[in-house]
């Protein structure tokens, strides 16, 4: 009952848009980098000037004034010349600011007895939610977003997979790179996201292979989807452990991951998203009970995950 990519395609895209967005690029002096392969989303490169000229409008570097992360160039606002109005939806990398997303971080390291009273083990994860048996399926696919500068290790994996006698797998597909021991060794912190992603969801879902997938931009969960989504054949259920506040994304970038989510799901593809560590309020209340409140987490407010 699922479609295939170029029956979606043939539902969703908009030839006639991509070829008069491309050829009013071309005009203006831009440079096309890359284009998805149905033409919803046309990646592109000019000097700032050329960009403020066209968008009529101005360009600053945004430093994060509690995150140390990149800065990013960004206007606050810009203007879509008339002759493009009936063809494009939003220029991202334009004014809409990254939403802040929390890297977990450790908050004791003892020993790592597995037996140790209260641990959650694959036994325990088996037992509770009544999986009778963790032989996944060498026909399908599984695949881990990560982000925040996550390292997994393969030597940990093997680890893990050694003290709770599970079959000794290797992850399948690396995508994005941030695979190492040594970063692991450096600063758990570095790998606690990564290697509990990677090392969990082999553990309940074994023979099936694994995708791990980094995506390091600043808008991660729109270019993870759009990467995914332009695949020629997307892993089959994704899991996504991270998060951002949903009143901080800009609405065009959500609705932009929505459609893509629906498109995938069409074809027979899942994504599951976690719904937080910190309940309703959201992480930024972790240091600050003044912002206790109603906050969504995205992705996993999305209708389509």
């Amino acid at each position: 009952q699922y479609l295939n990519r170029q029956q979606v395609a043939n539902l969703t895209s908009n030839i006639e848009g991509t070829e008069f967005v491309s050829k009013y690029l071309n005009q203006n002096g831009v440079k096309i980098v890359k284009s998805t392969p149905h033409g919803e989303y046309i990646t592109a490169k000019a000097s700032v000037e050329l960009w403020e000229k066209m968008f009529a409008t101005t360009f600053y570097t945004f430093n994060h004034v509690e995150n140390a992360v990149k800065p990013v160039v960004r206007s606050t606002h810009y203007s879509i010349p008339s002759e493009l109005a009936n063809h494009v939806s939003a220029v991202f990398n334009t004014a809409q600011l990254p939403p802040r997303v929390p890297a977990k971080r450790l908050r004791t390291l003892k020993g790592s007895a597995p037996e140790k009273s209260g641990s959650i083990t694959p036994a325990v994860l088996n037992s509770y939610y009544d999986i009778t048996s963790n032989k996944g399926n060498n026909l399908g696919s599984q695949c881990l977003f990560e982000s925040l500068g996550q390292y997994y290790s393969p030597a940990d994996l093997t680890q893990f997979q050694e003290a709770y006698d599970l079959p000794k797998e290797e992850v399948a597909v690396d995508v994005g790179g941030y695979v190492s021991d040594s970063e692991c060794v450096d600063d758990p912190n570095n790998c606690i996201e990564a290697n509990l992603d990677v090392q969990y969801i082999m553990a309940v879902s074994q023979v099936t292979p694994t995708t791990y997938w980094y995506e390091d931009a600043a808008d991660s969960f729109l270019a993870w989807i759009q990467a995914v989504a332009a695949s020629d054949a997307p892993p089959l259920v994704n899991s996504i452990s991270y998060g951002a506040i949903e009143n901080e994304l800009p609405a065009s970038i959500a609705n932009a991951f929505n459609t893509e989510a629906m498109k995938l799901g069409v074809q027979g593809v899942s994504i599951l998203v976690s719904s937080g560590d910190d309940g309703v309020a959201n992480f930024q209340a972790r240091t600050n009970p003044k912002k206790c409140g109603y906050n969504p987490s995205f992705p996993a407010s999305s209708p389509y995950v």
